[in-house]
């Protein structure tokens, strides 16, 4: 499944997952949403509807006439040379050492890579890569697991996100055997919940994209 197969498949259950058509949600956000920063208004989207980012930004992305980022067809080395450029570049060691790590976990293992983030997933998201001033903001879907320690909450998750928690690398140091176990079990609780024939049918439809 493409990205653009992706959107029109998100924008399709639009009106079964959230009672409005795409139509009525441009509506809404062009009357009620904040403009400052478009991280307000996917928070606002969640907080205030309880609808995810990847959906928030079609919306907004439909609603402004631009590509939302599931589909900005930039190549993925060009996204990430701007994501870990000027101050941010010490912080490229530690992406491409997360990014061998999740590689390493299966063959199943896909990236997603946007203008400001790298998203993990299996057949569903499992981590989410944001590089930070002076650090890089590991965040995971860890079910059951509450922040504490080392694992911070994440401000803006509600209930139905994947990705509560994080952790702070700032150095490749920080990747400890500690970090290496949480990623392996958010990959390993990732089929959590699905049947069989579900878990089956997602790895189907959904390319491998390895890096």
């Amino acid at each position: 499944m493409t990205p653009a197969d992706m959107t029109v498949k998100v924008i399709d259950n639009l009106p079964a997952k959230t009672g409005k058509t795409l139509d009525e949600w441009i509506a809404i956000y062009r009357a009620d949403a904040p403009k400052a920063k478009k991280v307000e208004a996917r928070r606002w989207f969640k907080i205030t509807h309880g609808i995810g980012g990847v959906t928030a930004d079609i919306i907004m992305g439909r609603a402004e006439g631009r590509p939302s980022m599931m589909e900005d067809d930039t190549p993925d080395e060009a996204l990430l040379a701007s994501q870990y450029s000027g101050s941010r570049a010490t912080l490229r060691p530690i992406y491409d050492q997360l990014a061998e790590l999740a590689a390493a976990l299966g063959e199943d293992v896909r990236f997603v890579v946007a203008k400001t983030q790298v998203t993990i997933a299996r057949t569903r998201q499992i981590a989410i890569i944001w590089p930070k001033p002076g650090r890089i903001e590991l965040g995971l879907a860890l079910p059951g697991i509450a922040a504490g320690g080392r694992l911070e909450p994440v401000k803006s998750a509600n209930d139905r996100d994947r990705i509560r928690v994080f952790v702070r690398l700032a150095s490749i140091e920080a990747i400890d055997a500690q970090v290496v176990r949480w990623l392996a079990q958010a990959y390993a609780d990732d089929l959590q919940g699905l049947s069989a024939t579900d878990s089956a049918a997602l790895t189907k439809a959904r390319a491998t994209k390895r890096r």
